[in-house]
């Protein structure tokens, strides 16, 4: 039976952060009241008994965390489920059993979530718990305190964390203390992180009047070396939360302004708290109650970290941010980036640098700094002043690196990785490496932007108008048809299959060839492995039959001619110096090396990820997954000496940033990044311009494909919403992918908040002939989903018309 008494649990029993710590302190003669713990595998039994595990993960898997109604309505969906579920008698006896056991009339019953009281998570507050509960209603708390793993607030909190793992919470029941004095304690000063001092809160009566914020407890200040008071700070307090007739109720205090606790009971509360943290080795945080002048602990959580305000000050002082991208991937990916940043290895491979100096990304989240571009326009100025071919050397530079990734992925997929020793599969890893991080390199070096501010610099200089400046690079900036590109092929190939299966033959083979080239597109660099599947490809199939399949191909193909056609028309229309055909032909390239490399750069690590690290974690014993959050020395020095990881592990799980600041890099990793991206977010990334909050109902971005069309705005902020976009809706996102493509191929029109008029959805608005207006900063926060809308890519406009 999996439920045991304090005593008996051991490290191994799935008690819960809450259950484990008491558990632990009770064995090692801390004063805890008596209890016995609800393991959280009877939650899960509890669950598969009823059949509901699956469609539970589902519904968190798809919840937009950011969109309250949708969290809240989440949440009520489980509780319903949950509702109706039975629990075994067997079970049930247990529990009542054991309560008896207890010898007391009332006992606290709290949920210990899997991971609610670990180093690495502080849930404080998110689970609930239930005081005074007696022997009649103690099967029904047990399961609310299941039931709260589901509210909304626990909820964001699981998807805030990107913790989509199995659900397990267990269930702590202990004898009640009814508190005469309760508080709070913490072994370091919370508000400064000050480690020599003890801070302790105290209220008389209840514990839950200071955890509800109710009423404003005692505060003392103690220096931890040598246990003196060091200050007092003494509150009025009217009433108290008591027990009576099995309800809590407020009753009236006394001496209202009576100190608390006596200066004798202070030091004897601090050293105790001394001997926790002394324990765990770790500042913690401690509930506390007095009861007949003993006390009682009766729970302790780690301090929550802060944000180091030194590092976010230093961020704020440096200048005005530029919230750029949001793109979040595994920590390998990232700390490839980091290299690929760097002067040293930028010299290495392209023979000149580009080196980031300041750049933020928290979590996915992306920033900039517009005196960063200053200075990286100055480096080319002088290399381009210096070689008037310096765009083309630095183009074919990537083009031939291009040619190195496509043999090298067929090596790999023909080399059998699993039967290397750890030497010789050290030495392919290491081989990898090198290719993979030059692969990154042109992603953080792109001259794009460059390009077309000197362009039309340039143009200006030789008194071209607006208009014909206009014109320019709308011809200009489309892809070239180069070569073959993943992401504008996929959709032409498979409205070829389409066509083929509107004829009445059987696709079935060429949907598994389709799948063998374009699978990987889905997601490769995320950390969990994505992979587009015959049934993703059969609904899109499905959408397609009703459309004019023929005429969508062959406009495809209009297009890209046309595009060629009309780029050779504007280079013989148009006189244009030496300097400006330069510049000219290098956007043009860049535009196609900006998606073909970085195309090239994900299929490789997605191949890799197959091979090379399968075969590693097969050696290692630990999950792709888990290991793609290592970086290169790590994997390195596990796969050597067999070093574990699994605290950086799960640290890196639960958020990881990379700083740039004057060149110099800092990474962080854990709760402390999420705390920082949502400062950061507040100060720079959530401010509207003046013109947007003066009409909101009007919103502006940059021309990618010309045209107007009114529809149903559908927001897309999740993989999953690209299943509520009908034909002739406009879809608004942040950014495409090539995952959106099945909504993009029935939508009338592309919004996006981020871009440029050379990203995904400016490019394939073209090859679908549908208006696209890119760059809008907020259209997915001011358009409201399922509202009309006018998008009018003439204007660069978006009009709310509800």
């Amino acid at each position: 039976m999996n439920i045991k008494f304090l005593k008996d649990i051991n490290t191994h029993d799935l008690v819960g952060g809450k259950g484990l710590n008491l558990a632990k302190m009770y064995q090692n003669g801390f004063n805890i009241p008596n209890g016995f713990v609800i393991t959280s595998d009877v939650f899960i039994d509890f669950l598969k008994q009823n059949n509901v595990r699956n469609t539970i993960n589902d519904l968190i898997k798809n919840c937009n965390a950011k969109i309250q109604n949708e969290l809240d309505e989440t949440s009520k969906k489980i509780i319903e489920i949950l509702d109706k579920c039975k629990m075994s008698k067997l079970i049930e006896n247990k529990i009542i059993e054991n309560f008896e056991t207890l010898n007391c009339k009332y006992v606290a019953v709290r949920s210990s979530a899997t991971s609610e009281d670990g180093k690495e998570n502080a849930w404080a507050g998110t689970l609930e718990s239930f005081l005074n509960v007696d022997k009649n209603d103690i099967i029904q708390s047990v399961r609310k305190c299941w039931y709260s793993i589901f509210k909304s607030r626990a909820l964001f909190y699981r998807i805030a964390n990107c913790d989509y793992s199995d659900i397990a919470v267990a269930v702590v029941v202990q004898k009640m203390v009814q508190s005469d004095i309760s508080g709070v304690a913490f072994s370091i000063n919370p508000t400064n992180d000050d480690n020599n001092e003890i801070v302790i809160e105290a209220v008389f009566g209840l514990g839950e009047a200071i955890v509800s914020g109710k009423v404003t407890p005692d505060m003392y200040i103690l220096n931890k070396n040598n246990n003196k008071i060091k200050d007092k700070i003494i509150k009025q307090q009217k009433s108290k939360l008591v027990k009576e007739c099995n309800k809590n109720k407020w009753i009236l205090v006394k001496n209202e302004k009576k100190q608390k606790l006596s200066d004798n009971k202070i030091i004897e509360l601090s050293n105790t708290i001394k001997k926790i943290e002394e324990f765990y080795g770790f500042p913690v945080d401690v509930e506390w109650g007095i009861q007949d002048n003993k006390i009682y602990i009766l729970q302790s959580r780690p301090v929550t970290k802060r944000i180091d305000n030194s590092i976010l000050n230093t961020i704020i002082k440096k200048g005005d941010w530029q919230f750029y991208v949001a793109r979040k991937y595994n920590w390998f990916v990232n700390n490839t980036e980091i290299y690929a940043s760097q002067k040293e290895y930028q010299e290495k491979f392209l023979g000149f640098e580009l080196s980031t100096q300041n750049y933020l990304c928290i979590n996915g989240d992306e920033y900039s700094l517009d005196s960063d571009f200053h200075i990286f326009c100055d480096k080319l100025d002088i290399y381009f002043e210096n070689d008037i071919n310096f765009f083309e050397n630095f183009a074919k530079i990537e083009f031939e690196l291009v040619e190195k990734i496509k043999k090298y992925l067929k090596y790999i997929k023909n080399k059998n990785f699993e039967y290397l020793n750890t030497k010789e599969i050290s030495k392919e890893f290491e081989n990898f490496n090198e290719i993979y991080i030059n692969s990154c390199i042109p992603g953080m070096t792109r001259p794009d932007d460059y390009l077309i501010y000197k362009l039309k610099e340039e143009l200006k200089n030789s008194k071209f108008d607006k208009n014909d400046i206009n014109n320019i690079f709308l011809k200009i900036s489309t892809c070239p048809n180069y070569f073959p590109l993943f992401y504008s092929e996929e959709p032409l190939d498979l409205l070829k299959i389409a066509q083929y299966a509107k004829q009445g033959n059987s696709i079935s083979k060429l949907i598994d060839e389709h799948i063998q080239k374009y699978g990987w597109m889905k997601g490769p660099l995320k950390f969990e492995e994505t992979f587009f599947i015959k049934e993703d490809y059969l609904k899109r199939i499905d959408n397609l039959l009703d459309a004019n399949i023929e005429d969508k191909i062959e406009n495809i193909k209009n297009v890209r001619e046309s595009n060629d056609i009309e780029y050779e028309n504007i280079l013989q229309n148009f006189k244009f110096s030496e300097k400006e055909k330069k510049l000219i032909k290098a956007i043009r390239d860049f535009i196609f090396l900006r998606t073909y490399i970085t195309e090239y750069s994900n299929y490789l690590f997605f191949e890799a990820r197959n091979t090379i690290f399968n075969a590693i974690s097969k050696k290692v014993n630990i999950a792709v997954c888990d290991l793609i959050m290592l970086n290169d020395k790590e994997i390195l020095n596990v796969l050597n000496n067999n070093t574990i990881m699994n605290k950086t592990i799960n640290d890196r799980k639960e958020g990881f940033a990379k700083i740039w600041l004057d060149g110099n890099i800092k990474t962080l990793f854990g709760s402390e990044c999420l705390n920082l991206q949502n400062e950061i977010e507040n100060n720079f990334k959530n401010i509207i311009d003046e013109d947007r909050k003066l009409n909101k109902d009007v919103i502006s971005g940059s021309i990618a494909n010309k045209g107007k069309v009114r529809g149903v705005a559908r927001i897309l902020k999740l993989y999953s919403d690209i299943y509520k976009v009908n034909k002739g809706d406009i879809l608004v996102a942040t950014m495409t992918t090539p995952d959106y493509v099945s909504a993009m191929e029935k939508a009338a029109g592309f919004i996006t908040d981020e871009g440029g008029i050379t990203c995904h959805a400016a490019i394939l608005s073209r090859e679908f002939n549908v208006p696209c207006i890119v760059g809008t900063v907020n259209a997915t926060e001011q358009i409201k989903d399922g509202e009309i809308i006018e998008l009018d890519a003439y204007k660069g406009k978006v009009y709310k018309l509800d």
